[in-house]
């Protein structure tokens, strides 16, 4: 068995969390990011809840989208809990958009 599995079967249990859910932060940020970079149409209706329309949601896509990635690589790399704030905030941000963006 390889060195690095046998570490991770003694890790305590707090420890294997920390790992999961920070991989799960990097994960997530990056890959909601690169739908940043590509300019995911079904976005737009969700820039309009804060009154920004259709040529403004494009330009910000990319925007928002690089620093989405650039946080979540930061977590990856060095994980700052002003980043963690953050991302946590704009999470829930971008979570509430869904129903307040109505049916």
């Amino acid at each position: 068995m390889h060195a690095s599995v046998q570490r991770w079967r003694w890790l305590p249990l707090e420890r294997k969390l920390y790992w999961l859910l920070r991989l799960g932060v990097v994960c997530c940020f990056i890959g909601h990011g690169a739908y940043g970079f590509i300019t995911k149409e079904a976005w737009v209706p969700y820039f309009s809840v804060v009154g920004i329309d259709r040529t403004w949601a494009y330009r910000l896509m990319p925007w928002i989208g690089a620093m989405d990635v650039s946080l979540g690589l930061t977590m990856a790399v060095v994980p700052l809990r002003i980043a963690l704030l953050h991302l946590t905030v704009w999470g829930l941000w971008t979570a509430a958009l869904r129903p307040l963006n109505g049916p």
